[in-house]
């Protein structure tokens, strides 16, 4: 069962909609949002260096 949330407008979203918006508005400016395979690829350079 996906949650549905009615936002103010009265759109409705799910909660994974919710989740990429979230993702995309702190991408950039306050994070890097990177895959989790990109992730531990990267731990896997960084302790090659």
């Amino acid at each position: 069962m996906n949650s549905v949330f009615i936002g103010p407008d009265g759109d409705k979203d799910t909660a994974a909609e919710i989740h990429a918006m979230s993702l995309m508005n702190l991408n950039g400016e306050f994070a890097e949002i990177v895959t989790t395979l990109d992730f531990i690829e990267r731990l896997g350079a960084e302790q090659t260096v």
